[in-house]
């Protein structure tokens, strides 16, 4: 039986479940601030005496300061109202809301029913979704009897690591501060992964895997630490780099065979290094199978794991040179492509088998 869910409120539940994860977060500086009795106290003390708020009490009086006593706030002063800013916590809680969530995904409207429609035409024609009931199926990471040999685990990663860093650039560049743009972002993006992993669960070839969920939250999860840490973003990227396998033409999302993962970390992020000609240069640690997939198991290959560490060229920082407040279009195109695709033949690596 073919199950059939409602687009508008799997959005919602996704994004519902991602927000109440933040409002977890700041929950603990939301109890630790001064309730309104506590300043209350303060406040009429104040409007006894208006002429001098540092004047001492009436003796016998109790003046209660910013907190319900000096035990809890140790650093503040009895006879004064202090009445400090909210911290950055608090103040991000408050201005993220369902209207900044709601306001941010009108703004990218298009980029993300685009995103919707090209997984819905993929999940369709390569990934059955509708030819099975709904079921979970585990899938055991990166082990040699898997599908893929864990390949697939790190393709979710990569997916949902590159979606984030698209809408999140989209949204900076309309205005949005990186904090909130990434935030954004990382809702989206795991609200159209987990429509992807449902719609799993209705297909025989696949079923709703933990693994799979992990590995979104993963990738969006560094591609949320990038975008809020410029260091991070100058320093390191995750790639995948495609060359055909010869099994299934030019299918760079489904033709594992074909497929590497890697870490590269860029000499030109290194503050010592970025002024020298080795800010060209990278360093590359990484992972892919061969021999895993029907084909090539009836073209006689055997199952390998492969690890691997190498040097390469940052084509990004060639091509385009370090990042600049005024790049066009183009330039911040081509650096994205570069930060993300991994182009073969560029780097010189050592492999290990297992």
């Amino acid at each position: 039986m073919r199950a059939t869910f409602n687009k508008t409120w799997l959005w919602r539940v996704g994004l519902s479940a991602a927000l109440l994860n933040v409002g977890a977060v700041h929950a603990q500086d939301v109890r630790a601030l001064p309730t309104s009795a506590d300043v209350g106290g303060v406040l009429t003390q104040s409007l006894q005496n208006p002429t001098d708020m540092n004047a001492p009490p009436p003796e016998g009086s109790t003046v209660h300061a910013v907190g319900a006593s000096t035990q809890n706030h140790p650093k503040m002063d009895e006879a004064k109202l202090n009445v400090a800013p909210a911290p950055d916590s608090m103040k991000s809680s408050q201005a993220y809301s369902w209207n900044a969530a709601e306001e941010d995904l009108k703004s990218i409207k298009w980029e993300a029913a685009g995103t919707f429609a090209g997984i819905t035409a993929i999940g369709v024609k390569s990934w059955k979704w509708g030819s099975s009931s709904f079921h979970f199926n585990s899938e055991h990471w990166f082990g040699k009897q898997t599908g893929s040999g864990g390949t697939d685990k790190l393709g979710h990663a990569f997916t949902s690591y590159t979606l984030t860093n698209a809408f999140a650039e989209r949204l900076q560049a309309q205005g949005r501060t990186p904090e909130r743009a990434a935030l954004s972002a990382a809702l989206l993006t795991q609200a159209l992964m987990l429509y992807v992993e449902i719609f799993d669960g209705v297909s025989g070839d696949h079923g709703f895997s933990k693994e799979d969920f992990v590995m979104n939250a993963l990738g969006t999860g560094f591609a949320y630490l990038r975008q809020t840490h410029p260091r991070i973003k100058d320093l390191i990227d995750y790639r995948m780099e495609y060359k055909p396998s010869g099994y299934k033409g030019f299918r760079p999302l489904s033709d594992y065979e074909g497929q590497k993962y890697l870490i590269a970390l860029k000499l030109s992020g290194v503050k010592s290094l970025k002024d020298t000609p080795l800010k060209y240069v990278e360093l590359q640690a990484g992972y892919y199978t061969r021999g895993f997939s029907k084909e090539a198991k009836k073209d006689g290959q055997e199952r390998k794991r492969h690890g691997f560490v190498g040097i390469g060229v940052n084509l990004s920082q060639l091509v385009f040179g370090s990042p600049e407040p005024q790049d066009n279009g183009y330039e911040k195109a081509g650096r994205f492509f570069f930060e993300h695709i991994q182009l073969p033949y560029t780097a010189v690596r050592k492999n290990s088998d297992f």
